[in-house]
């Protein structure tokens, strides 16, 4: 029984597992499972072709599924879904899905994916909002595990190829190919899980592979990406401009939430080629941009907040290659390669490197170029701020705007770091080769500007630099120009606080410069150990040297070898230990002096005081040589001055009056100060030649001043203290002039006193001959000069002695001949002298004549005085009664020079002792005028005639005798007399008999041979 009942108890079982299995095959069939799934499926717009579900393993297999509507519905041929039975006793849920091809259509425009937008997909899935409010919970407590989601885990989810097809009009078909995801845990949302793709789109490629935790957001996610030769259309990326078009290649590794809670990252590699944008006015051309080593981050929470607390993070390698911007009105940018190299951020930015090579900027007027921008190694820190950077270099620019361009061949700058924070500024070096700039007329060129070591405290302010030099500059402007070799500025440090400058050395090399006909050079420029208040107070400079400077115009040069300046120093008081000038060249009009030699020592000058002194220890002027060179004119006509007879003046001159220098203030007006009072301890000039040459002369003559020493000392201006002068030169290399005497200021005088020897006349004469009409055939003169100059007065006597001299009037004086010739043979002795002094006493309009003028006078009134006062003296007391009307009467006339004649008594045979010696002065004067002819006149005596006719009783025969016998004794006792003083020789008879006068006479004439 119970067997049997066991027995039914089975059979029972079986049939109820057979039906039980049979019932599951029918239900799960895919005859019967297809349109169950369908109807469910139907409110979400899906479809299947068929289900099939298999028991072992389980698995559920999907074919023909078709979610959405129309043409852009998702087709998928067949998906292959495989659980673990596990599920029954607890285990979670795994599922692992395979796919075949899936296709989805879309329209970009309205977003429509499968038939439907992303709101209405939306919508659809999560069912009604009401519903979903009414059964949310109220609040959120302690979790219950039977609440947590089911235990559901995708183990792998794979697709051969998804292709999504565009409904519009020249977008792309996307094609996924190898899609491979999972595993993915409803219960482990942190744990991330694996993606992997690759997509075709268009002509491009996009591979993908990722690390992502779609579950959980705040969990680290990572993502690479790889895009191949993407191209970029935008007809169907909405994010690139409609008229851009690009091929795009990337390597990038994405994370978020890696580093910390929503930080983003990026690493990876960038490239676009090809690149362009063009639209009805505007065209961007871009050979390549590369982005490589990209290492970004970003803080996603903090977007708005400032850059401190919100850093970006990281750093990438840019790379841009070949860009060309244009514009339909002409403008355009164009460059071929931009690098940026290691650039990083956080808190603080850094650039390893920034380089632009071959820019170029252009509109209708202006134009800018550049061959190559560098940047190395830069920092920046905003918030504090600080910046600094290693090197910056740009080689190759060029701008131009218009008439106005510049070029740079290289400019750098090195180490430059700036603290705002601080208000500080330090550069280690800047550069700037071949400068180039235009602007209109105006063009300045330079090889080489370098600044080194420059510090700059603006807070305070202050700056300093080591070393400013700058090479080989040339700037224009028109007819200007200038040009130098070398400007170095060295240890400049200015302090505007306490408003000080100081400059260890400033060297100018080679300048030069020129403007209209105009040039200036300077060898070299050299300033030592600068130091100066800019308030302008003080200043000191250990030492200013210029050397080889030299300047010129059209007939003007001014050169010298060295200009030294030692020693300057200006506290209100200018002081300068020394000023040296070496080789000094000037030329100017014909006038040409070189100067080897100058020195100032102690100079001194206080501008405080009132008035203002000034000092000067010692000028020192050593070996020099003046040519100067007077031009050739036209000769202007001199007038003959007019004879004025013997004893007449002219009608037109001033009587003499006698003149009185005005010291002081006479008039009780106010006497200006003046403005400066110098003191000059001594003035020393030493071997200075002078060559004059007058081109007026008839001959070629060369005549040469050569001053042996010059000194004035203790010179005071303006004072009436004296100061002595010596002077010791040479004239023509025979005549040696000795002078000293003193000199004062206020008011100007000066004395003369010296002498001198030796000058031939001949050498002077081509000057005499050309402004005075004089010749001067030989002679040698020596002088002797004592004078005064007070204010317009002159006053004095110069003594003339003159050797062999012979001379000769021409021209429209030479009927001036005789009487000059008779005055000088009166004054010339036995040896040919003439021994002359003549006393000078002139003021006012009388100093101003003629050099012609002068000679002239002299010739003529020295002459004449000169003889009368020697005829006067040497025949005393018999010469007294001669005066200058009756003497220079005579010689104006060309006659001989009538002297006091001999009157014998009646009868008279020897001659009385005071007419003896008045012959015994006679003799004197023709022994020592060997020149000189005594002409005798014999005049008979009336008285003497009639005497004898008385005596004789009217016998006029005997009378005859008598009379003939005592004349020729008479002048027999005369010869010999003279015969035997040896001058028998210059004794001369008149030509034609003499008028009888009461008594007989002899008439004395003085004549020239």
């Amino acid at each position: 029984m119970m067997i049997k009942e066991l027995l039914q108890q089975k059979k029972r079982t079986v049939i109820s597992i057979a039906v039980f299995a049979l019932l599951c095959t029918v239900l799960f069939s895919r005859w019967f499972l297809t349109p169950l799934v369908n109807h469910f499926a139907e409110p979400y717009n899906a479809r299947l072709e068929q289900v099939k579900l298999n028991w072992f393993p389980l698995m559920v297999q999907l074919k023909g599924l078709e979610i959405g509507k129309g043409a852009s519905a998702l087709q998928l041929d067949q998906l292959d879904a495989e659980a673990n039975w596990g599920l029954l006793v607890g285990d979670p849920i795994t599922v692992q899905v395979r796919g075949g091809k899936l296709q989805l259509g879309y329209q970009g425009e309205k977003q429509i994916f499968a038939g439907l937008t992303l709101d209405e997909w939306q919508a659809l899935l999560a069912g009604d909002p009401a519903t979903q409010e009414e059964n949310a919970p109220k609040e959120k407590g302690v979790e219950d595990p039977d609440q947590l989601p089911v235990n559901f885990i995708l183990q792998q989810l794979m697709f051969e190829q998804i292709q999504i097809n565009s409904e519009q009009k020249n977008w792309p078909t996307v094609t996924v190919k190898q899609l491979s995801f999972g595993p993915l845990a409803l219960r482990q949302p942190d744990k991330r899980s694996d993606l992997a793709l690759t997509i075709d789109i268009a002509e491009g490629q996009i591979g993908a592979q990722a690390q992502i935790a779609p579950l959980a957001l705040q969990t680290p996610q990572k993502l690479q990406l790889d895009l191949q030769q993407l191209k970029l259309n935008p007809a169907w990326f909405v994010m690139v401009p409609a008229p851009l078009a690009t091929e795009l290649s990337a390597k990038l590794d994405l994370a978020l939430n890696e580093k910390g809670t929503d930080l983003a990252t990026v690493k990876g590699h960038l490239d676009l080629k090809q690149l362009q944008w063009r639209d009805s006015s505007n065209q961007v051309k871009v050979a390549g941009v590369k982005l490589d080593q990209i290492d970004l981050a970003y803080n996603l929470q903090g977007e708005l907040a400032p850059p401190a607390k919100t850093p970006l993070q990281g750093g990438l390698n840019l790379v841009v290659d070949q860009v060309n911007i244009s514009t339909e009105d002409k403008q355009s940018v164009q460059f071929q390669r931009l690098n940026l190299n290691e650039l990083r951020y956080n808190k603080g930015a850094n650039l390893q490197q920034l380089v632009l090579d071959k820019l170029q900027v252009t509109d209708p007027d202006n134009q800018l170029r550049l061959a190559r921008l560098a940047l190395n190694e830069i920092s920046a820190e905003p918030g504090i701020p600080k910046a600094a950077f290693k090197r910056l270099q740009v080689d190759g620019i060029e701008a131009s705007a218009q008439q106005h361009s510049a070029r740079i061949s290289v400019l750098s700058l090195n180490d430059l770091v700036a603290d705002l924070s601080t208000s500080s500024i330090n550069l280690a070096q800047l550069t700037a080769n071949k400068v180039a700039a235009n602007s209109d007329e105006n063009q300045i060129q330079l090889k080489t500007l370098a600044i080194s070591n420059v510090v700059a405290d603006l807070s305070k302010p202050w700056a300093q630099f080591a070393q400013l030099s700058i090479d080989n500059v040339q700037a224009s402007s028109g007819p200007h120009q200038a040009e130098f070799q070398v400007l170095t500025l060295a240890d400049l440090a200015a302090d505007f606080d306490t408003q000080a400058l100081t400059l260890n050395e400033l060297q100018l090399n080679a300048l030069t410069a020129k403007s209209e006909g105009n040039n200036a050079s300077v060898k070299q420029l050299s300033v030592n150990k600068v130091a100066a208040g800019m308030d302008g107070q003080n200043a000191s400079v250990n030492q200013l040297q210029i050397d080889g400077l030299q300047f010129e115009d059209d007939s003007n040069q001014v050169s010298n070898e060295r200009l030294t300046l030692k020693d300057v120093l200006f506290e209100q008081v200018l002081d300068i230990s020394s000023i040296d000038l070496a080789n000094l060249k000037a030329r100017t009009a014909g006038q040409d002096y070189q100067l080897q030699q100058l020195a100032v020592r102690q100079v001194s000058f206080d501008p405080t005081s009132h008035p203002m002194n000034a000092h000067i220890a010692e000028v020192l002027l050593n070996n020099a040589k003046a040519e100067v060179q007077i031009p050739k004119q036209e000769k202007v006509e001199q007038s003959a001055p007019v004879n004025q007879g013997p004893g007449k003046k002219d009608s037109n001159a001033k009587p003499e009056k006698d003149t009185e220098v005005v010291q002081g203030n006479q008039t009780g007006a106010t006497v200006e100060e003046p403005p400066v009072y110098l003191t000059l301890d001594l003035l020393q000039v030493k071997q200075h030649q002078v060559l004059f040459q007058d081109h007026n002369l008839a001959e070629a003559t060369q005549t040469e001043f050569k001053l042996e020493l010059f000194e004035l000392e203790n010179l005071r201006w303006p004072s009436a203290e004296q100061a002595q002068w010596k002077l010791d030169a040479w004239l023509d290399g025979q005549s040696q002039w000795m002078f000293s005497g003193t000199a004062s200021t206020q008011p100007i005088t000066v004395s003369a006193k010296g002498k001198q020897k030796g000058l031939s006349l001949p050498a002077i004469s081509p000057y005499s001959e050309h402004y005075a009409q004089v010749f001067f055939k030989q002679g040698v003169m020596d002088n002797k000069v004592n004078l005064d100059w007070q204010g317009q007065h002159l006053k004095g006597e110069i003594g003339f002695l003159m050797h062999g001299l012979d001379i000769k009037l021409d021209g429209e004086f030479s009927n001036q001949n005789t009487p000059l010739q008779m005055a000088l043979s009166v004054l010339r002795d036995s040896k040919d002298r003439i021994d002359l002094a003549i006393s000078v006493d002139k003021s006012g309009e009388q100093l101003n004549v003629s050099a012609g003028e002068i000679i002239r006078e002299f010739i003529f009134s020295a002459s004449q005085k000169g003889a009368l006062a020697y005829l006067k003296y040497t025949l005393q007391p018999f010469g007294a009664l001669l005066t200058l009307a009756d003497v220079g009467g005579k010689l104006m006339k060309g006659g001989a020079v009538p002297l006091e004649g001999i009157v014998y008594d009646n009868q008279q045979v020897s001659l009385k002792p005071a007419q003896l010696e008045y012959a015994n002065k006679l003799l004197t004067m023709l022994k020592e005028r060997r020149k000189m002819k005594l002409q005798t006149c014999v005049q008979l005596g009336t008285e003497e005639r009639e005497l004898f006719m008385t005596e004789l009783k009217g016998d006029t025969e005997k009378v005859e005798k008598a009379m003939l016998e005592l004349q020729q004794g008479r002048i027999r006792e005369w010869r010999r007399f003279f015969a035997q003083g040896g001058v028998a020789n210059q004794l001369m008879e008149c030509a034609k008999a003499q008028p009888d006068a009461p008594q007989m006479t002899y008439k004395l004439m003085l004549v020239p041979q």
